[in-house]
């Protein structure tokens, strides 16, 4: 009989040792959980990409050569939800709008960007204190608004330089985050978008016009 006591009291020490802890990650996961907003400042590095055919279509082989990049100014912000599952594990959702000076690279060209996108990226935490790091990686879908894509998709007919313009894609994002307390936040990040503002092809070459944009931002989850 003492045996089945010893082990229902140590059992109901286990339960009740198990309880706490899950109930203070619920809780640290509540309070790392909410609505964000904030601005950001960085670059938006502008570069062709192409790819030279050493061979006749479709068969030859391709060299890579970039061109000198442009590094633009970018500013802009953010909005979104952020919600942690645990101490260290959470999913965040977002918009993102951004203002970039943008310099053409292969061409004699300065122009506004107004870049808009939708993001959603895991978010993994290193510590369960209020001031820990993390890192975040998602994917996201953005939309470029800009006189000069819009005049060369219109010219596209009439031109051979370029065979097609795009003004949205898919975005990769990865960075770095720390939180300095339970209010304030600021992370480092980079935005990869998979696709291409215009594409020129002929017998020997393709070259695309692409970016990516560097940031440090400052966020303030309510």
């Amino acid at each position: 009989m003492w045996d089945i006591k010893k082990i229902f009291i140590a059992g109901a020490c286990l339960f009740a040792m198990q309880t706490n802890a899950l109930l203070a990650e619920d809780s640290i996961a509540s309070q790392r959980s909410g609505l964000f907003i904030g601005p950001e400042i960085g670059g938006s590095i502008a570069y062709v990409w192409d790819a030279e055919k050493d061979g006749p279509k479709p068969t030859g082989e391709y060299s890579y050569v970039t061109p000198d990049p442009t590094f633009n100014i970018l500013l802009g912000g953010k909005i979104g939800w952020q919600q942690y599952f645990n101490a260290y594990n959470g999913l965040r959702a977002y918009g993102v709008f951004n203002w970039v000076n943008f310099k053409f690279p292969n061409i004699e060209k300065t122009d506004s960007f107004l870049k808009y996108s939708i993001n959603l990226d895991y978010v993994v935490s290193f510590s369960k204190e209020k001031s820990y790091w993390g890192m975040f990686a998602g994917l996201g879908y953005q939309w470029v608004q800009s006189k000069t894509l819009s005049d060369l998709k219109k010219a596209l007919p009439y031109i051979d330089e370029f065979d097609s313009v795009n003004n949205n894609g898919l975005l990769i994002n990865i960075g770095v985050l720390e939180n300095i307390d339970e209010h304030h936040q600021i992370e480092a990040g980079i935005r990869i978008p998979v696709y291409y503002y215009a594409k020129g092809e002929d017998e020997v070459s393709t070259n695309t016009l692409r970016s990516l944009d560097i940031y440090l931002a400052y966020n303030y989850k309510f």
